[in-house]
């Protein structure tokens, strides 16, 4: 009789109830491809990241390629990307529709139009790592965390290269305090 009793309770306990059971990962994970072939995996905990191997700060700039306000301020992310490139990773994400070929194609055409040399990332799964922030516009998006991957700072639209300047140094900044 007990024996009847406890079955239900271990299956519930091994397998759950709609979240997927024990064996499912609490938290989304993403992967990403670069144009060069780079593999980024990126589990999204809260107001955090982990990314294996990741000990500096890191920006991230998504942009679509349909957007054409996106590339108004292009010219200071380009800026930033150059003058922290050894401080801070810096990681260009194409927002991409489902043809990941025409996305490569659309990355070699912003990177000679824009003269950028952005190694630009793609989803190479179905989730959209940029539904996990809370975006008020379709325009471009600037998100930065601090070397233990918190988030610091979202930038939406338009924004001058000085703002996010002073947010990286105040984390470099406090690590050097460290």
């Amino acid at each position: 009789m007990k024996s009847k009793i406890l079955l239900p309770f271990i299956l519930l306990l091994l397998f759950g109830c709609k979240q997927g059971g024990l064996f499912q990962k609490p938290y989304p994970e993403y992967t990403f491809k670069s144009l060069s072939g780079k593999i980024l995996k990126i589990t999204k905990v809260k107001n955090s990241l982990e990314i294996p191997s990741q000990t500096r700060p890191v920006l991230f700039y998504f942009i679509q390629p349909s957007c054409n306000a996106c590339f108004v301020g292009i010219e200071h992310i380009k800026k930033i990307a150059q003058d922290y490139q050894d401080k801070i990773s810096f990681i260009p994400i194409l927002i991409s529709n489902e043809n990941h070929d025409f996305d490569k194609n659309e990355a070699m055409i912003l990177n000679k139009t824009y003269d950028l040399n952005f190694d630009f990332y793609f989803s190479s799964d179905q989730d959209d790592f940029l539904q996990s922030f809370e975006r008020q516009t379709d325009t471009n998006l600037i998100v930065l965390y601090d070397e233990k991957l918190r988030l610091v700072q979202t930038y939406e639209g338009i924004v001058p290269e000085e703002m996010i300047a002073f947010d990286i140094n105040r984390i470099l900044k406090q690590m050097e305090k460290k």
